[in-house]
């Protein structure tokens, strides 16, 4: 579900061809300051398709469209913290 698209929010294509998503979602992915990528795009495109995005971030970026300036990861067990188990 990660990406970027040309025009429109992420997700509007799909939810234009009546595509649905009912209850919740987990997303596993880093976090991209920039808000372009990553779980920001994912939680979008989940809100978008009528979901309820649920997180766990496995790293932090700080990053811009010029590049990434720096990332910091999340260790396993603590992933596991955040996804419940």
């Amino acid at each position: 579900m990660t990406g970027m698209h040309e025009k429109g929010a992420p997700g509007d294509d799909m939810a234009s061809q009546g595509t649905r998503v009912d209850g919740r979602v987990l997303v596993v992915a880093e976090s991209d300051s920039g808000g372009c990528v990553g779980i920001q795009a994912d939680i979008k495109t989940i809100t978008a398709l009528g979901g309820y995005a649920m997180s766990a971030v496995t790293a932090l970026t700080a990053q811009t469209t010029e590049g990434v300036k720096g990332r910091v990861e999340s260790t396993g067990r603590f992933i596991e913290k955040q996804m419940g188990t």
